[in-house]
């Protein structure tokens, strides 16, 4: 249930900054619009999932130098 949050937070967040491309407007056919807008969405959020994976690897790798995370210190495990 939290991912379809997150999916309907990410498109129109996305949506309201850029708007769909002009090939979207000019689909007539109602199930053709629909599946271009799902797939179009997936790609995006699929890139800004990398986007977070990325920084998430970043984070693990920068406290880990910093001995911020060790076997005693469970605290961090609420973000992984």
């Amino acid at each position: 249930m939290n991912k379809f949050f997150v999916f309907l937070l990410l498109s129109s967040s996305i949506l309201l900054s850029n708007g769909m491309p002009e090939t979207y407007y000019k689909i007539q056919d109602v199930k053709a619009m629909k599946k271009y807008f799902f797939t179009y969405i997936s790609k995006l959020a699929k890139v800004q999932n990398n986007y977070i994976l990325e920084d998430r690897n970043f984070i693990k790798k920068f406290y880990y130098k910093k001995d911020f995370i060790s076997n005693k210190n469970t605290e961090y495990k609420r973000f992984v």
